[in-house]
């Protein structure tokens, strides 16, 4: 600017040569229920870059602010949590898995299981910077916002069943199991490095959690 003028502000909208390109790559089975057995489930890899042009370099403000979906690399998803005035979370798995086998064993006796993982989500941390003219921002610390993740992620869930049949009643009784092998998982952090909880769990995987159920039927 000439010199005595100030910079009033504002936003200056280009088309730029930022562009994203995703990959995907699904893998599925299911076996029906044939035999006494069934099985289904998928095996999931997917991936995607953001490609950011000299155009885009040019004008985009070099600090790396939270959320500013202006990262080279793979594109980051926002989850918003529904509390007010809170960061929210960022989810990015390359990879997940999902296999259900059920068996109907004698004597009206049913069992089952689900083996469930996923990559871990991102952590992009991040401090509160004042800026002159600018305001408070968030202001990512690493240069890729899945840099740093919290661990993958696994569980195993399982059932039991028994059917009784008296006269033209039916008893369904059943015993589930959530979490089968206790995991304790964290699924979140606190992502701001300015406060006293900085990078403490915020979000871990329920423990293990079992469930006796009773359903009846008749005709």
């Amino acid at each position: 600017l000439r010199p005595g003028l100030l910079q009033p502000g504002g936003t200056r909208l280009v088309n730029g040569d930022r562009r994203q390109e995703s990959l995907a790559l699904s893998l599925t089975w299911q076996k029906r229920l044939a035999d006494r057995w069934m099985t289904q489930g998928h095996l999931t890899w997917q991936d995607g870059k953001q490609r950011l042009g000299p155009d885009f370099r040019r004008f985009d403000d070099p600090t790396n602010t939270l959320g500013g979906s202006d990262d080279a690399g793979l594109p980051v998803a926002e989850a918003a949590s529904g509390r007010p005035h809170e960061i929210p979370g960022f989810q990015a798995s390359r990879w997940s898995f999902h296999a259900l086998g059920f068996v109907v064993l004698r004597d009206g006796l049913n069992v089952s299981a689900a083996v469930n993982g996923r990559q871990g989500q991102p952590l992009p941390y991040y401090r509160q910077v004042a800026r002159d003219r600018a305001g408070l921002v968030f202001v990512q610390l690493t240069d890729r916002p899945d840099a740093l993740r919290t661990k993958n992620l696994f569980t195993l869930d399982a059932r039991l069943e028994k059917e009784i049949q008296i006269s033209d009643a039916g008893f369904t009784l059943s015993l589930e199991a959530a979490n089968l092998l206790n995991a304790r998982t964290v699924l979140a952090r606190e992502l701001d490095l300015g406060t006293g909880r900085a990078a403490r769990a915020d979000e871990t995987l329920a423990s293990r959690t079992l469930r006796l159920q009773v359903r009846t039927s008749w005709r």
